[in-house]
């Protein structure tokens, strides 16, 4: 990836559930919104690769979970819905999935990003979660990433290095 990593606002529609005790309405970001967030805040660090004949290549973003569960159908259904535009993603069940083994320096294959995402708390308007962001043995960052619910979904809204 090189360099610092720009935290770009990406907003989710209708990704966001509302809830509150006393019957306001409070959007709270939950755990396919997040992951939404990050895929969609990941492809926009990557390049989008446009060919002569017009067709555009959409960046690749693996995601695995950093405890190495499964993570839910569900979750890996609506994420995938809500980034046909922006990434091609793929879910890894292990980080070794997403390797393309036949490199030197295990980069990550077709190009892309892993996002190796630490537990999800639970649906609050803020999350912080621990993610890694791997490209290669040469370019990794572990992260502590905010997303934040705002008004028409959710978005990554800041990161630093953990």
């Amino acid at each position: 990836m090189g360099g610092t990593l720009v935290a770009a606002l990406v907003v989710i529609g209708s990704l966001c559930s509302c809830a509150s005790d006393d019957g306001d309405s409070e959007a709270t970001v939950d755990g396919a919104a997040a992951v939404t967030a990050l895929v969609n805040w990941a492809a926009d660090e990557l390049p989008v690769v446009e060919h002569e004949d017009g067709e555009v290549e959409l960046p690749v973003v693996y995601v695995t979970a950093q405890n190495g569960d499964t993570m839910d159908a569900g979750l890996q259904a609506s994420v995938v819905e809500h980034t046909t535009e922006t990434a091609n993603v793929r879910f890894a069940d292990d980080r070794v999935q997403a390797i393309d083994d036949t490199s030197d320096i295990d980069a990550v294959r077709d190009g892309g990003v892993m996002l190796v995402v630490g537990e999800m708390p639970e649906p609050a308007q803020t999350l912080t979660v621990d993610v890694e962001w791997y490209e290669s043995l040469d370019e990794s960052s572990t992260l502590v990433v905010q997303i934040d619910a705002v008004d028409s979904g959710a978005a990554v809204t800041g990161s630093q290095p953990r």
